[in-house]
């Protein structure tokens, strides 16, 4: 489970760091329900217009308790 998590904070912080800073920093309205990491991400990319590159059996076995509000990249 370690490692799932490391592989999520690594990924997630490696498609911030190639994102715009301006963009980092705007504040967008985002839904993502409680669901698995994996469809979690998906949406997020989505929403976003991000590229994320992630192993989908280490994700998929984690569960986020979502993401609501108005949120910057990093908040998301």
């Amino acid at each position: 489970m370690r490692v799932a998590l490391a592989v999520a904070v690594a990924l997630s912080l490696a498609s911030v760091a190639m994102a715009d800073q301006a963009e980092t920093a705007v504040r967008k309205s985002i839904e993502i329900p409680a669901q698995n990491l994996g469809t979690a991400l998906k949406s997020f990319a989505k929403e976003r217009g991000l590229a994320l590159v992630y192993r989908a059996e280490v994700v998929n076995r984690i569960h986020t308790g979502g993401a609501s509000g108005n949120l910057t990249l990093d908040e998301a």
